[in-house]
C-alpha cells in the first residue's frame, strides 16, 4: 500500500456543504479508483496521529485500486455513497463470515459429531467504512451503516460486527451513538505493527436499517 500513482483531481470531490442527501448504491468497476482514493485520503487524515509515518508514506493508489477492482469483480458486497453527480465520496464493505466447524471422527474415520462453533456473536462484519475527508459530517457514514444493516437483516442476521482502532475516537463515537457495544478489545496489525482496537457489535439491525431506506438485495 503505497501511493505513487496519479490522484483523482481534487475537483472531483464535493465541498462540505454540497451534499444534502446521501445516495447509496452497489459499487461498480468504474468506482474502484474513487474507492481507493477515499480509503487512502481517509487513512492520511484520520490515522496520521497514530500510524507509523512510513506506513502512510507507502500507501499506493494504483495498488489499492487493483484490490478494490478485484473485490468488485468478485461480487463482494461494497456500497458507495455518492454526490448528486453520482461521484462516490464514501464506501462500505460488508462481509458474511464463515462458520468454524469442528468434526469428531470415530475409530474407523466415520463422522460422529459435527459442531459449529464461533466466539463471535454475529457472523457478519462491516469490514471497511471510509468517508472522504472533504465529506465528513454529511451523513454518508450513517447511511452506509444503514445499508449494510439492511443487507445483514435480509440475510437473516440478528446483529452486525464492526472493528475500529482505539485511537480513532471520531469513528468510535459515531458507532457508539448508533448503539454499538464493546464485544472485546484486541490489536489489529498494519505493516507488522499491532495497534489497539475494539471489536464492536450492533445488536439492533431494524433500528439501523431504518436510518436509511435505500433498497438492498
Amino acid at each position: 500500500m503505497t501511493d505513487r500513482s496519479p490522484r483523482i483531481p481534487t475537483n472531483s470531490w464535493s465541498d462540505a456543504t454540497s451534499v444534502t442527501q446521501p445516495h447509496i448504491r452497489p459499487a461498480t468497476p468504474s468506482d474502484a479508483p474513487h474507492i481507493a482514493t477515499i480509503k487512502l485520503e481517509s487513512w492520511r487524515e484520520a490515522y496520521a496521529h497514530f500510524l507509523r509515518p512510513e506506513t502512510l508514506a507507502r500507501l499506493n493508489l494504483q495498488e489499492e485500486t487493483a484490490k478494490q477492482l478485484d473485490r468488485i469483480h468478485s461480487q463482494e458486497h461494497i456500497f458507495v455513497s455518492t454526490t448528486p453527480q453520482n461521484t462516490p465520496v464514501a464506501y462500505a464493505h460488508w462481509i458474511q463470515l464463515p462458520f468454524s466447524a469442528q468434526v469428531e471422527r470415530g475409530s474407523g474415520g466415520e463422522v460422529k459429531q459435527s459442531i459449529i462453533q464461533t466466539d463471535w456473536p454475529y457472523l457478519n462484519i462491516l469490514a471497511a467504512l471510509y468517508v472522504h475527508p472533504n465529506n465528513y459530517r454529511q451523513g454518508h457514514g450513517t447511511a452506509l451503516i444503514a445499508a449494510c444493516a439492511q443487507l445483514a437483516k435480509n440475510r437473516g442476521h440478528q446483529g452486525m460486527m464492526i472493528g475500529v482502532f482505539r485511537a480513532n475516537t471520531r469513528a468510535h463515537e459515531l458507532y457508539s451513538k448508533l448503539g454499538a457495544a464493546l464485544f472485546r478489545t484486541g490489536h489489529y496489525e498494519v505493516d507488522g505493527t499491532p495497534y489497539p482496537d475494539f471489536l464492536l457489535q450492533f445488536d439492533n439491525l431494524p433500528f439501523l436499517a431504518n436510518l436509511n431506506h435505500s433498497p438492498q438485495k
